[in-house]
């Protein structure tokens, strides 16, 4: 009956009435006479066939498929030929009527909801770059606003009227707990974040923007409006309008409230206050989200398919399920691989990598991990890496509150997940914090032992299992030497590690790998603000006798009370402040460079510490000798050397000689050769050689050497030196008879 009613309204439209604009004078047509609203939908269509691309595989049914098979409302007819009427009624000249409709009232209620639509999305994209600007912070200040209400024991408190600037709470947040609006705040970080990774919103190309913000579409949405009151919803799903529109409304909290109230229960108050002044200066309306009674046009241009269905739909149902179908909760979550003999890995989630190509004992950074309705498990896969996801040699499924890390153990033959929650909360009264995990897969039970600053200490952890997580225990800062013991406590499992534990850090130390070979891993999962060092030259190698300066700088965060520098672990005596300077390099000065900063942070009693280390650099002292014969008889040959020590690269050779030049002869080889030399070649020889330092080809210098080369007469060969004895003794003999005749 109803595909009777829409020909029959159809034909009427198109033979029944005569207009004078052509299809092109009018604004819902484009320059060929096609529909925009037509267009509008084609434009939607394409947009939610690369969603999938993006990693956003829940595409509602209503949206799935080419356009010209849509049909929002089930009603058998063809979404793009309602459209066509609907264009066609929009484009009859002023004044005309229709027998059945109330055209000036249906383009009045079209309008009315265009602007609705425009009110809502131009709040969102004119604040674009203030939002983006402000998403961590969002995600921060809400990770600590959780954690405080929790702590407080506010987590299911109702809202109280002071928390909003005008002491009345809207009627979207009325009912709602403290817990509700941390999770707000966080999630509308996060969601952020997830739309900019996947390149939905946050650039003039992004595909929100470019899909949304356009007249096709708008024109598109505000029909559709009436044929589903859901599809509001399911667009806006999408693009997880739904944090967007509740989170915006949260501009006229009242932070200076809100930081009374959980300041010290680990509400940063400095960062809330900066955060709270940034989200209050967006520019959101009070009619941003339509209200159903005063805003909406209700009208039933399309009444003669429907019964009492109006234009936009259930507004508050709009705000409150905009992400159920589509986009997913997020949270942190990074990845150690402890198992020894497994190889490189990857983790997948929703068949595709979300951390790969970590060797063993690689601790990934932290990523946004996805659980999707409806049951919002975190699943995830473990593979090889360039493995194929959809066969994961291990799966699992995690019901994840907070930040967490996923722990790949055990052998390559049999592996295993385990999940372990993350504290990165701060100590607030200057001591470090820190924890335990034994991933060694055949280690007895393990104890951490500690040296604190060279002075004996008792076991941090004692007697901890494999596949055991200790809980986070605050110690004191300082320079810790960290060793484990099986046993009776007097077996070392493994050297002892040295480490700075700072004050306000939080760490994590792993037992890695099988017991006959376990290595300790520390990692600092999260610091009060970070300290780097930088060198001047930027280099690693130098030449003996050239100067460097290192240089700490510390983020704004933290206000830097003193300073301390080492080398290779060992203080520096009177270094003590920001920049380190040696003005001539020794081989002694060769190793690692570290600077440890005391400082305040705001909010936190007493102080912290940051340090940090400069990339180890390495002293080369070049050295060129000359080896060779040094005393010659004329007509030998020369043959000199040249020997270059000290881990430089050579670069070129130059021989000299002092009493003049060598014509014919090689001089620019690392031995010199002169044939049969004479006399007259003695003298001294010299060689220069230019070598620069490895990995620095333009870092050059000179290095010499001389030696003096004697060269003496030919000496008489043995024969002519036994015949000119045998000569003096036959004349030493006639000599001796002619004396004896004259005596005779």
């Amino acid at each position: 009956m109803r595909n009777v009613q829409f020909v029959a309204l159809f034909t009427c439209v198109l033979t029944g009435l005569v207009f004078s604009a052509s299809a092109q004078d009018c604004e819902f047509r484009n320059e060929f006479g096609e529909s925009n609203l037509n267009g509008g939908g084609e434009a939607v269509a394409a947009a939610m066939a690369m969603l999938p691309s993006m990693g956003i595989n829940n595409v509602p049914a209503m949206f799935q498929g080419p356009y010209a098979t849509w049909d929002i409302n089930s009603d058998g007819i063809p979404d793009k030929d309602q459209f066509e009427l609907l264009t066609t009624l929009l484009c009859l000249p002023e004044g005309v009527q229709h027998p059945l409709l109330d055209v000036a009232a249906m383009k009045e209620g079209f309008d009315a909801n265009l602007a609705l639509y425009w009110n809502l999305v131009d709040v969102v994209f004119d604040n674009e770059a203030d939002i983006v600007a402000l998403a961590p912070q969002a995600k921060a200040v809400g990770h600590q606003l959780r954690i405080a209400v929790n702590s407080r024991g506010y987590r299911n408190r109702p809202l109280d009227p002071g928390v909003f600037l005008d002491q009345v709470i809207p009627e979207l947040w009325e009912g709602k707990t403290y817990g509700e609006l941390a999770d707000t705040l966080y999630e509308l970080g996060a969601d952020i974040e997830y739309l900019i990774l996947k390149g939905l919103y946050g650039s003039p190309t992004s595909l929100l923007r470019t899909t949304l913000v356009n007249d096709l579409t708008a024109a598109f949405v505000a029909a559709a409006m009436g044929l589903d009151d859901t599809l509001l919803t399911e667009l806006f799903g999408v693009a997880s309008f739904s944090s967007l529109q509740s989170g915006l409304l949260l501009t006229t909290l009242d932070w200076d409230f809100l930081i009374d109230l959980f300041a010290l229960y680990g509400l940063n108050a400095g960062q809330a206050a900066v955060f709270g002044d940034a989200f209050s200066a967006l520019d959101v309306p009070d009619d941003f989200v339509p209200d159903p009674d005063e805003d909406v046009s209700y009208y039933e241009w399309n009444g003669i398919f429907y019964d009492d269905v109006y234009l936009l739909g259930d507004i508050e149902d709009l705000i409150a399920s905009v992400l159920d179908d589509l986009l997913p909760f997020t949270m942190p979550v990074r990845v150690v691989h402890a198992s020894p003999d497994l190889g490189a890995i990857a983790i997948c989630q929703d068949a595709a990598t979300f951390i790969g190509d970590l060797a063993f004992k690689d601790i990934s950074g932290y990523e946004a991990a996805s659980a999707w309705q409806p049951d919002f498990q975190y699943e995830f896969g473990l593979i090889h890496q360039g493995g194929d996801c959809l066969l994961p040699l291990l799966s699992d499924s995690f019901d994840l509150d907070n930040t967490s890390t996923l722990v790949v153990l055990n052998r390559a033959i049999n592996p295993e997940f385990l999940m372990v929650g993350d504290d990165l909360e701060m100590s607030r009264t200057g001591h470090a914090r820190i924890r335990f995990l034994n991933a060694s897969p055949d280690a007895e039970p393990l104890t951490l032992t500690g040296q604190v600053n060279g002075a004996a200490a008792a076991p941090l952890f004692s007697d901890i299992a494999f596949k055991n997580v200790t809980g986070y225990t605050e110690v004191v800062p300082g320079i810790y030497t960290l060793g484990f013991t099986t046993g009776d406590k007097s077996n070392k499992a493994l050297p002892q590690e040295q480490i700075v534990l700072n004050a306000g850090s939080v760490y994590t130390v792993f037992a890695m790998g099988l017991s006959e070979n376990m290595e300790m891993a520390v990692n600092a999962d999260t610091e009060p603000g970070t300290v780097t060092v930088t060198a001047d030259p930027v280099r690693t190698s130098f030449f003996a006798g050239e100067s460097v300066q290192f240089t700490a700088v510390c983020s704004p965060e933290l206000t830097p009370v003193s300073y301390a520098w080492l080398r290779n672990g060992v203080a520096l005596p009177g270094e003590t402040g920001a920049e380190l300077s040696i003005p001539s390099l020794a081989a002694a000065d060769g190793g690692s460079y570290t600077v440890i900063v005391e400082a305040g942070v705001a909010n936190v009693v007493g102080r912290v510490q940051v340090s940090a280390s400069a990339p180890a650099i390495q002293v080369i002292k070049p050295v060129v000798s000359i080896v060779g014969r040094r005393e010659l008889a004329s007509g030998e040959d020369l043959r000199l050397n040249a020997v270059v020590s000290g881990g430089a690269t050579v670069l070129s050779y130059n021989w000299t000689w002092a009493d003049g030049p060598l014509p014919g002869i090689s001089t620019t080889d690392p031995q010199l050769v002169i044939l049969s030399v004479d006399s007259e070649r003695r003298g001294s020889y010299r060689v220069e050689v230019e070598v620069a330092l490895p990995g620095y080809p333009s870092v050059r210098k000179l290095v010499a050497a001389e030696v003096y080369v004697r060269i003496d007469l030919v000496p008489m060969p043995a024969a002519s030196l036994i015949a000119l004895g045998l000569l003096f003794a036959v004349l030493f003999v006639a000599g001796g008879m002619r004396v004896q005749k004259k005596v005779s």
